[in-house]
């Protein structure tokens, strides 16, 4: 900085100027000094407007807060909620899957009744051949569950046995 008039300069309050002196003319650089390492005095308008400046900084800074904190606590609530709504749809779910597992039981159940009421089924109708067969005076020793034995040859009776002993014949072959 100098005290002579250069082209460049710096206006301060009240009309005062500082001029500025070029640096290293290889350069081309202008340079001054820091204000912070001078002493200068502010006039009570530049001090009220650098103390509003301040607050109104320092009310801005506050009030940034408040909404940071205000939208973070929002978003928490929000948060919380969807914890909620994703507890409620587990435990929703696992009722299901436990209803499913139920539903799953009872058909295997049903399912083996029906097994076994087929294999009774097959009994009877097996039985109602051969009472059949017996009064209709055929054979009943050719009556058979197993498929191997379709194709058997039978013995040739001497004489057709009576109905009765064939009946009970079939009966212990059926108990067995």
């Amino acid at each position: 900085m100098t005290e002579e008039e250069t082209p460049l300069y710096v206006t301060l309050y009240r009309n005062k100027k500082l001029y500025v002196k070029e640096g290293n003319p290889e350069t081309r650089e202008c340079w001054f000094q820091r204000i912070r390492d001078e002493m200068y005095v502010l006039s009570r308008k530049q001090q009220n407007m650098m103390k509003e400046i301040k607050k109104v900084k320092q009310e801005w800074t506050m009030d940034q807060k408040l909404i940071l904190r205000a939208k973070l606590n929002e978003m928490k609530a929000k948060y919380d909620l969807i914890q909620r709504k994703k507890d409620i749809l587990k435990e929703e779910n696992d009722k299901l899957k436990t209803k499913e597992q139920d539903w799953k039981t009872k058909e295997n159940e049903w399912k083996t009744k029906e097994n076994e009421l087929k294999s009774k089924l097959q009994g009877t109708l097996r039985k109602n051949k051969i009472l059949k067969r017996i009064l209709l005076g055929k054979r009943a020793d050719r009556v058979s569950s197993n498929p191997w034995r379709w194709n058997t040859r039978v013995k040739r009776l001497i004489r057709p046995p009576s109905a009765v002993s064939q009946l009970s014949r079939s009966l212990t072959h059926l108990s067995d």
